[in-house]
């Protein structure tokens, strides 16, 4: 997988615009930190997050009502997949 993610990573800083320094991982003193860690604007709800006219789906923990937790990337994954679902059935 390693080796993966040095091949796929600089590609995604290339398409989102990041500079050099924003593509390291961010350390804390104690734990990792991660450049959304602490978002400065209101997480998407999972309406907004769904946008199947355009075929557009995100998850993660900056989406639904425990953004910003581990648990709330996991639920928006599985709540994700659901509005999904409903919309191809």
């Amino acid at each position: 997988m390693a080796g993966m993610e040095r091949v796929c990573f600089p590609g995604v800083g290339d398409t989102f615009g990041l500079e050099p320094e924003d593509r390291t991982p961010q350390w804390g003193p104690l734990l990792h930190r991660w450049g959304s860690a602490f978002p400065g604007g209101a997480a998407l709800t999972q309406e907004e997050a769904f946008l199947p006219e355009s075929r557009l789906l995100f998850c993660g923990d900056f989406v639904g009502e425990r953004a910003g937790t581990i648990e709330g990337a996991l639920l928006s994954g599985r709540r994700g997949a659901e509005s999904l679902r409903k919309h191809l059935s």
